[in-house]
């Protein structure tokens, strides 16, 4: 613990507050007043430009026993001292109060509840809250109260609120960006759930702007999960829309991002954003890559993995070996796509489908699998109707058959 505590020192504005503290304490107490008063001064200026309230009441301790040691018969400088604590208790009171606001709030969205609740009446003005974490607080509080309401107006333009109040704190934001890409993230959600595509575009562009601007230390867990939250539904978008090539160039880019920070990923993400490149590259009709990321999944060993996506890896593993024309090797996997099915329980109606339609393709001629194609598209429901949890596989399923079957017989058919 004492080496991580040395080497997460600057990890923080506020470990490096509690650092400065610890030096003012050892000086005091080997009464060097004049130098812990020097450290005192670095840790007031961390505090106040940070808004670490807890820590400025620390501070304005330390401060009052140098003084009391120094000059005890300076009243006015002691009661100057008590003026300071006073003020930043009452800034962390409304801190707490705002945190009880949201809780509250949350409570009553989560309950159904429309009864009014503790200190709602700092909702009536931004400027009730003294600090960008109650400011933050505040924001939220109101989307929250206009979700329960039903005011989609108000719940968009207090999110656009809060966006442009994070990007008028430059500062602020290059220290914790964590704040901004979650806002941005809750935004982008809303935005998709609302079925405003090219609103989300809009917020995309404007988040990667200030991600320009910020430097991320990516050995912040926390961060980098709601980094890869932002790309988890840009990926989303880009899959909904269909436009792969269009958005070539940030896909490969997330591709680097990915493989860079694959051990600080957390299994669930990494195994999302290794289906997604496969099913991107696959319809971008570039095989080989795809099966690159098919592999990597089908061969790691997955910790409570989500068994539709490797369902669905193992399904779009058949297709790149029928467009690679590998049938030796398909035959070879459907039937451990059969084994797998069965194992998971999932070997349903429309899965059986789907592999007598491998099955029959890795035995058939050349000339025959277009009127194979042909045969099989008729037992698919429409895509409404398909089972299973992601429907938008069934869909590529589906149209890839369609496109099969209507395409002139060809000897790589």
């Amino acid at each position: 613990m004492k080496s991580l505590r040395s080497f997460h020192s600057l990890s923080s504005r506020d470990a490096e507050l509690k650092d400065v503290l610890r030096n003012v304490e050892i000086l005091f107490f080997k009464e060097l007043y004049a130098q812990a008063g020097r450290e005192l001064k670095r840790a007031d200026t961390i505090a106040s430009n940070y808004e670490l309230f807890a820590g400025q009441i620390e501070v304005l301790n330390w401060k009052r026993r140098i003084q009391q040691h120094l000059a005890p018969h300076n009243l006015d400088a002691l009661t100057a001292i008590s003026k300071e604590e006073q003020n930043a208790v009452i800034h962390l009171q409304n801190n707490l109060d705002y945190m009880q606001l949201i809780v509250a709030i949350s409570s009553a969205v989560q309950n159904e509840s429309r009864e009014p609740v503790n200190h709602e009446h700092l909702l009536d003005s931004d400027q009730n809250a003294l600090s960008l974490d109650a400011r933050v607080m505040h924001y939220n509080a109101v989307y929250f109260r206009s979700v329960q309401s039903q005011d989609t107006h108000e719940s968009e333009q207090t999110l656009y609120q809060l966006l442009d109040y994070l990007e008028s704190k430059p500062e602020r934001l290059a220290e914790d960006p964590g704040y901004y890409v979650s806002s941005i993230n809750n935004f982008l959600s809303y935005m998709v759930f609302s079925g405003k595509t090219s609103e989300a575009f809009e917020l995309l562009t404007r988040a990667k702007r200030v991600y320009d601007r910020v430097t991320f230390a990516s050995e912040k867990r926390s961060l980098l999960k709601q980094m890869l939250r932002t790309y988890n539904i840009e990926l989303e978008l880009y899959r909904e829309s269909g436009d792969f090539k269009t958005h070539r160039k940030f896909i490969d880019k997330l591709e680097d991002f990915v493989l860079q920070n694959e051990r600080k990923m957390p299994p669930e993400y990494l195994l999302s954003f290794f289906y997604q490149f496969a099913y991107i590259k696959f319809q971008l009709k570039d095989f080989k890559d795809s099966l690159v990321w098919v592999n990597r999944i089908i061969n790691a060993k997955w910790q409570q993995p989500r068994v539709d996506i490797l369902m669905h890896t193992r399904f779009l593993n058949l297709m790149i070996h029928t467009e690679l024309n590998n049938m030796f090797v398909l035959r070879y996997y459907v039937d451990n796509m059969r084994r797998f099915l069965k194992k998971q329980s999932l070997l349903n109606v429309h899965e059986q489908h789907l592999i007598k339609l491998f099955s029959a393709l890795g035995k058939a001629p050349l000339l025959e699998r277009k009127d194979i194609y042909n045969h099989y598209l008729e037992f698919f429901p429409p895509v409404q109707a398909a089972s299973g949890p992601r429907s938008e596989d069934w869909a590529a399923y589906i149209d890839w058959i369609r496109a099969k079957a209507e395409a002139p017989k060809t000897n790589r058919q």
